[in-house]
């Protein structure tokens, strides 16, 4: 598959099959680079995971806090963006904007707009969405 990061970063994306739908935003994070490093978002289901999988479309992310079977990231067709956590050992976060509170991806699809803040694991991360027309 492609990957879409330099070769120093800690994250990537890998399509199963080397194509990958429309760009529909970027995943950002600054708490191990403070230059901040990012991956294209794509269109399709893919599973955030620590290591790579042959069978799906994978967000890899190199942390020991970091699942196999971590998350599921979803791009509809439509351009909503889903979260679901996969039952992960250190969990999914995600910082409510209204109150500023941080809560637990259990159990739920949770819809992502743009700037939300997730933590996967240990790792943060900034949802970063392009306006669709």
């Amino acid at each position: 598959g492609q990957v879409d990061s330099s070769a120093n970063s800690s994250i990537v994306s890998r399509a199963k099959d080397g194509q990958k739908g429309k760009v529909i935003g970027f995943l950002v994070s600054y708490d191990v680079d403070t230059k901040g490093e990012f991956i294209e978002l794509h269109q399709g289901r893919w599973l955030l995971t620590s290591s790579a999988n042959s069978d799906a479309d994978c967000i890899l992310i190199n942390d020991e806090s970091i699942s196999s079977l971590h998350s599921i990231v979803l791009v509809n067709e439509d351009g909503r963006l889903l979260v679901l956590d996969m039952l992960s050992e250190a969990g999914t976060w995600y910082t409510d904007t209204q109150s500023g509170e941080e809560r637990q991806v259990f159990g739920e699809l949770v819809e992502v707009s743009h700037g939300d803040r997730f933590r996967f694991g240990k790792r943060e991360f900034t949802f970063c969405l392009i306006p669709t027309y």
